[in-house]
């Protein structure tokens, strides 16, 4: 989820139906975790958009990875060139393992992207 207070993207988890909750930082880089997707195989996979830079705007799509069920994260950059991406959806196929980001990158006009990585998430 977007943590709106500080700015950044943090993982919850509940090992007792919700009673308690475990959080932590996904990502402490400012203006990032915005329109988050979470999937899950062999690796926790928090697809999301981060804004690098303001003026001009520049929004980076992300994957955060998790191969300890969310104790530590790596960050990987998906599509760094972008001015405004939308609608982002995971999807894992749990037949191969392989892993999908759908996006659209609307930065000259409204384009449907796929980002597919076939190693759990670890490159796209």
């Amino acid at each position: 989820y977007r943590d709106e207070t500080s700015d950044t993207l943090r993982f919850a988890v509940s090992t007792d139906l919700g009673s308690n909750w475990t959080t932590s930082d996904v990502s402490a880089t400012t203006n990032t975790g915005y329109y988050s997707s979470i999937d899950a195989g062999t690796a926790l996979l928090i697809a999301h958009y981060g804004i690098e830079s303001t003026s001009p705007v520049v929004v980076d799509l992300q994957v955060a990875r998790s191969t300890d069920d969310g104790a530590n994260w790596s960050v990987i950059d998906v599509d760094t060139e972008s001015t405004s991406r939308w609608f982002l959806q995971t999807a894992l196929d749990a037949e191969n393992g392989d892993y999908y980001v759908l996006y659209v990158d609307n930065t000259s006009d409204a384009t449907l992207k796929l980002a597919k990585s076939i190693d759990d998430g670890a490159t796209f």
